[in-house]
């Protein structure tokens, strides 16, 4: 059967009967009682109004005062029966629920755990960063002569041997002088970068790494001392992929050990970021959907409001309208019934100040001929009220004794 109702009338009956569940004493409005009556019909078990206070009669003395009386609990509503599947519809939430629901959304802290929050991985091997002021570095736009390449060759083999004597603070010394000769020499940089990395200075490595790696990015000496470098800070993601490229562009076996020992490092922290980048996916996902049912709630309680500011201002109209007619009611019919009808009843008839003539015979006929209006207690008793017309009687007699006056001459001669 279609519905004689559109989407619009629907949504306010909607919002109509959430009011009522909200606030059940509506029901007990005198405006509504066609609809209370029509649900008592069909069985439903309404609450009961709420009892107002009665307020306390004045006594001579004093006395206790009385405990109050508990108030009935009301009766619960029937709610809907439940549907042919024996699936009953899920109930919506209170207001109350929907306030805990929103404050147990803004207490919930969001969990910002750091990459290695709860992982531990073993720091053997590893040393506290070098703070030095950075080294010098060459000057790679002058112009490298053969004579300058020559000396800077001299100097590496110099500092290439007091680095296998042990004396490596004359070994980076002279590595610095060899690159200040040849800035453009690569392997130069790399050469003092593993001498850092036997002093423990990891960042000065991995500046000369840096440096190198700009001048030939296909040198693999940078890319293995860079990731020895790395490895001794802990950085095990950058150990592992420094590493992987040194083999990768000159297979090394040093390098390959070196990986082996930082790859399943590597490997443990990928997966645990993996998994924080879900959970942290997940929160987001958790505080959109939250922020939806939140503005959802807003919406439907943004309906509920204006559903009951409606209802509100349909009952107000109601009782303006019967405010209306009462007053116009109690001022009665146009003159009321105290004016009586016009003329009043007290007045009489027009003119009824006895018939013409009162009760007298015929001309001649001797006796009590009364004179004109003279059957004063003939006539019709007391006629001469207000309502008769001005001057009616006047003119009778003066008629009637033009006429006997006539008579009586006519009867002499």
């Amino acid at each position: 059967m279609a519905s004689k109702f559109d989407d619009f009338q629907l949504a306010l009956l909607k919002q109509f009967v959430d009011l009522c569940k909200e606030k059940a004493d509506l029901l007990h409005a005198p405006q509504l009682k066609f609809f209370k009556d029509w649900l008592l019909s069909i069985g439903a078990q309404i609450p009961p109004p709420p009892e107002e206070p009665s307020e306390p009669e004045p006594e001579p003395t004093p006395e206790p005062t009385p405990e109050p009386t508990p108030q009935p609990t009301p009766q619960p509503t029937e709610g809907p029966k439940p549907t042919e599947n024996n699936e009953e519809p899920m109930p919506e939430p209170s207001p109350k629920e929907e306030a805990k629901a929103e404050e147990a959304e803004a207490e919930e802290p969001m969990d910002r755990e750091s990459d290695e929050s709860d992982i531990e991985i073993d720091p053997e091997g590893c040393i506290e960063p070098d703070t030095d002021e950075p080294q010098q570095m060459g000057d790679s736009s002058i112009e490298v002569t053969d004579e300058m390449r020559d000396e800077s060759s001299d100097k590496r083999s110099e500092a290439t041997m007091a680095m296998s004597d042990g004396n490596l603070e004359e070994a980076c010394k002279l590595f610095t002088e060899a690159i200040l000769k040849n800035p453009t020499s690569a392997n130069m940089y790399a050469k003092r970068a593993s001498c850092y990395i036997r002093m423990e200075k990891p960042n000065a490595a991995i500046r000369d790494c840096n440096e190198a790696i700009k001048i030939n990015p296909d040198s693999a000496q940078p890319y293995k001392w860079r990731g020895r470098a790395h490895r001794l800070l802990g950085h095990w993601a950058e150990a592992a992929k420094d590493l992987g490229m040194a083999c990768k562009l000159d297979y090394d076996e040093q390098a390959n050990e070196w990986l082996k020992e930082v790859k399943p490092k590597a490997q443990l922290l990928a997966d645990h970021q993996r998994k924080y980048e879900r959970k942290r996916e997940d929160e987001e996902d958790k505080k959109r959907n939250g922020q939806s049912k939140k503005g959802k709630r807003n919406t439907r309680k943004s309906e509920k409001g204006m559903c009951k500011q409606l209802f509100i201002t349909v009952l107000e109209e109601e009782e303006r309208k019967k405010r209306q007619e009462q007053e116009e009611m109690s001022g009665g019919f146009p003159g009321g019934f105290t004016g009586g009808f016009p003329g009043g009843f007290p007045g009489g008839f027009p003119g009824a100040a006895g018939f013409p003539g009162g009760a007298g015979g015929f001309p001649g006929a001797g006796g009590a001929g009364g004179f004109p209006g003279a059957g004063g207690a003939r006539g019709f008793p007391g006629a001469g009220g207000a309502g008769g017309s001005p001057g009616a009687a006047t003119e009778d007699m003066e008629k009637q004794t033009v006429q006997h006056t006539t008579h009586r001459t006519t009867s002499n001669t």
